[in-house]
């Protein structure tokens, strides 16, 4: 389920939250992807929903690829 981002506070807690994962004594790799993937989704969501800052919000999103972790694809 979509929990649609629309603000900047609501975009720096999720991206927050996921460094704090990644940056964990042990990290989930795979937790962490799985926050980004719903980040990217919600920040569409928010944005098509009226976002306070669409052109913020995407561009502050994709700081996501700058968090380190293993990303996986298959």
């Amino acid at each position: 389920m979509a929990k649609p981002i629309r603000t900047k506070k609501q975009l720096n807690e999720r991206l927050d939250y996921i460094r704090s994962i990644a940056e964990a004594e042990w990290c989930d790799s795979e937790k962490a992807h799985v926050e980004q993937d719903k980040l990217l989704r919600d920040v569409l969501v928010g944005i098509t929903s009226g976002a306070e800052n669409p052109v913020y919000l995407a561009g502050r999103a994709l700081e996501v690829f700058n968090i380190e972790f293993s990303r996986w694809y298959s």
